[in-house]
Parts: structure tokens; sequence; C-alpha cells
């Protein structure tokens, strides 16, 4: 399975935060992943479109059951601007 090498590789066990991708229906699953990212104690992000400017940011994620919504495009999404990740 592609994740659990990344998780064997240095640079992901050195990392301490982490930004993701919000997966499409046929994408890469990445969702277990993120998961036990946020159980190891590692910061997560997933992009969140800005429809006023047409960009992306970076947003915290810290609870996949509370913090997501569908957003633009069908994808999953932190709604709150607030909670920008740096």
């Amino acid at each position: 399975m592609p994740a659990r090498r990344l998780e064997n590789q240095e640079v992901w066990k050195n990392a301490r935060s982490v930004l993701f991708f919000a997966p499409l229906a046929e994408e890469l699953d990445i969702w277990p992943l993120l998961s036990d990212t946020l159980a190891g104690g590692k910061s997560a992000a997933l992009p969140r479109f800005v429809a006023k400017t047409g960009t992306y940011v970076a947003c915290a994620v810290r609870d996949l059951d509370h913090d997501l919504s569908t957003g633009q495009f069908g994808i999953r999404e932190q709604p709150r601007i607030a909670a920008k990740f740096y």
C-alpha cells in the first residue's frame, strides 16, 4: 500500500505538519492516512477554495467527522477560513 511506504520514510516520520489533498472518488484514498496522521499528533491541513479570489488556502483539520463539509467542486474541505494552516 503506497501510504504505508510513505509512513516508513524519514521525511514522514520527522514531519510535524502535512498538507493533504481531498481525493475524488477515482483518486487514491488518503483518508485513512490523514486519520492516522491526526491520531499520531501531527498537524494536518486540506486545501480550501476561496471563490472570491479563485485561489486555495491551506486550512487546518483536527477532526475528520466535524471539521469538513462539501465545498466547491464537490470536494470535502474545511469550511472556515479562520482555520488557516501555516
